[in-house]
């Protein structure tokens, strides 16, 4: 059995109610993210802004993609792969200064697939 396979919290409940705890958690994810936004526009906190946003866009498509499939053994290198996407904000946070925020970007999407190294390997 893969080890990633057993990571969900949701695993003891019925596939009805884990869908809507996951859309739930995706509104208000999507609520807080959408009325900090004002606040950041003009700022070099726009870039992690949006990559959180991208964050949570792949985990909940993730989730709702796979959500009450059987599990085959890529399902467990998709959610790896998406929950990786939660170090994007917090790697652009660490590049949110002028002159060279733009440019960063680049690395913060480089670490991602470095991280993606080991799924690579298994498959």
């Amino acid at each position: 059995m893969n080890a990633f396979a057993d990571y969900s919290a949701l695993r003891g409940l019925a596939p009805p109610t884990a869908m809507a705890i996951v859309i739930a958690c995706a509104v208000l994810g999507g609520l807080a993210l959408w009325h900090s936004r004002q606040s950041l526009v003009g700022t070099t906190l726009i870039a992690p802004w949006f990559w959180g946003v991208a964050s949570l866009v792949c985990l909940v498509a993730t989730e709702l993609l796979l959500g009450s499939q059987t599990h085959a053994a890529w399902h467990s290198h998709l959610r790896y792969a998406a929950a990786a996407t939660t170090f994007w904000p917090l790697m652009a946070l660490l590049g949110a200064k002028r002159p060279q925020d733009r440019g960063w970007q680049f690395i913060v999407f480089s670490l991602w697939l470095v991280q993606l190294v080991p799924v690579g390997q298994t498959l």
